[in-house]
């Protein structure tokens, strides 16, 4: 009996749990693939996202990338090299993590389910060049500032600027994709999950996660591990409090204003 059988004979409830099992099994292979794809992937194999990228950054730049093969795009006159590491692969895994398992639920028709996957996938694909173009411009700006002294190190900067950038850029484009679906009938207040917090948890899932995974089958030095979880977290908190911060502060205000009012309102006595 093939699948297409079963699925046919399942009962109504079945079949829309076996459609959505299969729906989030499409999205967790995309990203998968992609993970696999990029751990054995050079500089060639990555064309697809280096190219865009080093054509942005020179509209937005002025410099020059040529491409080198086996090496990526290089630009003399900015002294950068757009290699595999630079790509933003993992990022675009990420967006795609975030914007897929988290929206599609609120589609209700299977064709838009399944059509939201290749829409995920698009719109990551966009804001991972993007995004990436920035960070690259803000990294050859940031070569030759005269900041470095002690602890400061260019290699430190050039993590903390990008992992700001890569944050910031997906917290506003997954409330961008959150305003335009709405959730009909439910008030933003009700939200079991405040909407910068889910984002933000897609990014600390994985780009602590992955190289936790990595530590544990292959091993590695514990200080940089360390000092990248460090980082990850401290951007991740500091952009929730600032999110946060204008939602907490009304609530306390409107539990100062129901004592206020509490405290002047007659009580009825037994």
């Amino acid at each position: 009996m093939t699948a297409m059988s079963i699925a046919a004979k399942a009962r109504p409830g079945t079949r829309a749990a076996l459609g959505w099992l299969l729906l989030y099994g499409a999205g967790c292979l995309v990203a998968l693939g992609l993970k696999l794809f990029y751990s054995r992937a050079g500089s060639d194999e990555l064309a697809w996202i280096l190219a865009p990228t080093s054509v942005l950054t020179e509209l937005l730049t002025g410099s020059h990338f040529q491409r080198e093969a086996r090496t990526g795009w290089i630009s003399h006159s900015s002294r950068m090299i757009l290699g595999p590491g630079c790509a933003g692969v993992n990022f675009l895994i990420i967006a795609f993590s975030a914007f897929f398992f988290s929206f599609v639920g609120r589609i209700k028709t299977a064709a838009g389910r399944c059509g939201w996957l290749a829409a995920s996938l698009g719109g990551a694909y966009l804001l991972a060049v993007v995004t990436n173009a920035l960070r690259i411009i803000a990294a050859i700006h940031l070569h030759d500032a005269d900041i470095y002294d002690g602890w400061i190190t260019p290699l430190r900067v050039h993590r903390a600027e990008g992992t700001l950038l890569y944050l910031a850029s997906l917290l506003l484009a997954y409330l961008a994709v959150d305003r335009a679906f709405g959730r009909p009938g439910t008030a933003p207040a009700r939200r079991r999950t405040p909407a910068p917090l889910v984002p933000l948890g897609w990014y600390a899932a994985i780009a602590l996660g992955v190289p936790l995974l990595n530590r544990a089958t292959t091993g590695g030095a514990a200080g940089p591990f360390l000092e990248h979880v460090a980082l990850v977290l401290l951007v991740c908190l500091s952009l929730a409090l600032v999110c946060l911060a204008p939602r907490i502060g009304d609530r306390g205000g409107a539990l100062a204003d129901g004592r206020g009012s509490r405290s002047e309102t007659p009580q009825p006595r037994c």
